[in-house]
């Protein structure tokens, strides 16, 4: 996180950059509407960030399911964590602690 606002400072300087060298006048029409009257650099910046909102707002869905899930599975491990383990069969009370623990899981 520390190299973050280094390269929002380097995206706002191309930006910038960017605006100045292209000033010219444009008009975005879409069908017979005029939607847009002005610098060509705004209608290239607004395009990508009408872009970037769009897939924003597709993802949401998506991350609202992944924490359903994750919030489903922590409630699954705080309930299997005080519950007592099963003994495995064919071991002796007597042996040392740790000592038949080397079954592996898949």
């Amino acid at each position: 996180m520390r190299g973050a606002p280094i390269w929002m400072l380097v995206i706002l300087v191309a930006v910038t950059i960017f605006a100045l060298s292209n000033n010219a006048a444009v008009t975005v029409k879409f069908a017979q509407w005029q939607l847009y009257n002005g610098s060509l650099a705004l209608a290239i910046v607004g395009a990508g960030v009408a872009g970037a909102l769009v897939t924003f707002l597709s993802w949401l869905p998506h991350r609202s399911r992944l924490g359903s899930r994750i919030r489903d599975l922590e409630q699954r491990v705080r309930a299997t964590e005080g519950a007592p383990r099963p003994q495995p069969s064919g071991t002796s009370g007597g042996s040392a602690p740790g000592a038949d623990d080397t079954r592996r899981f898949p």
